[in-house]
């Protein structure tokens, strides 16, 4: 993906409005829905569904296909933000919560335009794109860490600064999202190796997440099957 001179300007103005984009988003698939008579809580996860989605869009069009050098071009000017993250978690946390709130609800209420299958089907789509994104972040602050303790570009091998990549010294945005999913559905690092403590730090809590919300949507799972 060749995006030269306007990639900083895109990618920066991606950075900062990504969540009045997916807010919009949100807001006319609400109103639509409403419009069309469905329940709140269906509406309101389709908007979820909706914001996370046309997010995930956005940034797989302009990031994942980003070069190495490109990367750094981007990434190397930002700053990693704890505070952030950990804002960030608490959201996506929060909001996969409400949605399988709404899912048990709905479902053992059995009312709605929509059909019980569909419902379910539409419950778990908003779930697994919060997922999603709850992960992204991760990623996002995992780029941003790497270059900022790698500011040159000329570091390689054991002189790389908070991950060392195996056959990689230049790695590109698509690594670290391995990273990050990796951590997720495996709670480890693979074969990617964390030399800074702080960043270690992060990757404990992004590991503990992932277990949380995995347990949580398995005692959901249970009890619905149950009911």
């Amino acid at each position: 993906m060749n995006v030269g001179p306007l990639l900083p300007s895109r990618l920066g103005a991606l950075d900062r409005w990504r969540g009045g984009r997916a807010s919009l988003a949100g807001g006319l698939v609400t109103v639509v829905a409403l419009l069309f008579r469905w329940q709140l809580q269906e509406a309101l996860t389709l908007a979820i569904l909706a914001a996370m989605t046309s997010d995930l869009a956005v940034v797989s069009r302009l990031l994942v296909d980003l070069s190495p050098e490109d990367s750094r071009q981007f990434f190397g000017g930002l700053q990693p933000n704890r505070s952030r993250l950990l804002r960030r978690t608490i959201l996506m946390a929060f909001i996969a919560v409400l949605v399988l709130g709404f899912c048990v609800h709905d479902t053992l209420a059995r009312a709605g335009p929509l059909p019980a299958r569909l419902r379910i089907a539409l419950f778990f789509a908003a779930i697994f794109s919060t997922w999603l994104e709850l992960h992204l972040a991760f990623a996002f602050y995992y780029v941003k860490a790497y270059y900022a303790g790698n500011k040159t570009g000329q570091e390689a091998g054991e002189d790389a600064q908070v991950f060392i990549f195996p056959g990689n010294d230049n790695p590109a945005f698509s690594d670290f999202l391995y990273v990050a999913y990796s951590v997720a559905l495996t709670f480890a690092m693979s074969d990617v190796d964390a030399e800074d403590s702080k960043v270690r730090r992060v990757v404990l809590l992004q590991a503990l997440v992932s277990f949380l919300f995995y347990t949580i949507i398995f005692s959901v799972v249970t009890n619905l099957m149950v009911s």
